[in-house]
């Protein structure tokens, strides 16, 4: 996901430490369990079995402060997250929600709302979404896309933008 790797490359840009851990698609080449790379300096971990065990070990090896996560895999189920949010809660490691994407997420989440210590969101309408569905206030961090990795091809003046326009942000 494009906003989970740019917020993962600010925060090593100041100096924290950043770990990649999660299932690999349903389209990856099946022949194998693992896959491991870096990109960008942080080191990517995808497993296709085991996952829990994996998290188990990767926390006792890494022993991370803080575990943020966004919106999960197509496969994953409200049972997992449960599971996973539980596993963190044990190991007393505080669990940062990232909604950029209501659908599918809150539904998954929501058994655990509760136990969250924040929920980010990347804008005003988000924010308010989940405010709505869950009563909880959320933090906005703007999406942070490399700069200089985007340039329009001509501009004659300021242009808008839109990402799934719909009716609850005003557009038809």
């Amino acid at each position: 996901d494009i906003a989970n790797h740019e917020i993962a490359k600010k925060m090593k840009a100041k100096g924290v430490e950043v770990r990649v851990l999660g299932s690999t698609p349903p389209d990856l080449n099946q022949r194998f369990d693992k896959v491991e790379y870096n990109a960008e300096g942080i080191p990517v971990t995808l497993v296709r079995h085991d996952f829990l065990q994996k998290l188990r070990s990767e926390i006792r090896e890494f022993r991370p402060d803080v575990v943020f996560t966004s919106c999960p895999e197509p496969n994953c189920s409200c049972d997992d997250i449960e599971k996973m949010v539980d596993i963190f809660e044990n190991a007393s490691i505080p669990v940062v929600l990232y909604v950029h994407n209501i659908e599918g997420t809150i539904d998954l989440f929501k058994p655990v709302k509760n136990k969250l210590a924040k929920v980010i969101t990347n804008s005003h309408f988000m924010a308010r979404r989940v405010k709505e569905l869950w009563s909880i206030d959320c933090d906005i961090v703007y999406p942070v896309p490399e700069r200089t990795s985007v340039s329009p091809r001509a501009s004659d003046g300021p242009f808008i933008t839109f990402f799934n326009p719909n009716k609850r942000k005003g557009l038809h």
